[in-house]
């Protein structure tokens, strides 16, 4: 599973992190400012298994910018 963000837009030390539910999951991030490749737009790390976890680190005195999880996807093996 992946995760597809867009409008991604973090405040300076906030932090978003998606990995799966396994203990041994790879862990994808921090993914900070406007992302991997600085445009808003981006895909997560591929995670195994069918959940996904997005974790989001807020700073707690600012009201941050809007960003969206626009989509995520399922890849099935053949």
């Amino acid at each position: 599973m992946g995760v597809h963000f867009r409008n991604f837009a973090l405040a300076d030390g906030e932090e978003v992190y998606v990995y799966g539910a396994a203990p041994d999951s790879i862990v994808f991030g921090p993914y900070t400012n406007k992302g991997t490749r600085d445009s808003g737009e981006f895909w997560s790390g591929t995670v195994d298994g069918d959940t996904i976890v997005i974790e989001f680190y807020k700073r707690t005195d600012e009201n941050g910018k809007d960003s969206r999880f626009f989509e995520v996807s399922h890849i099935f093996a053949s």
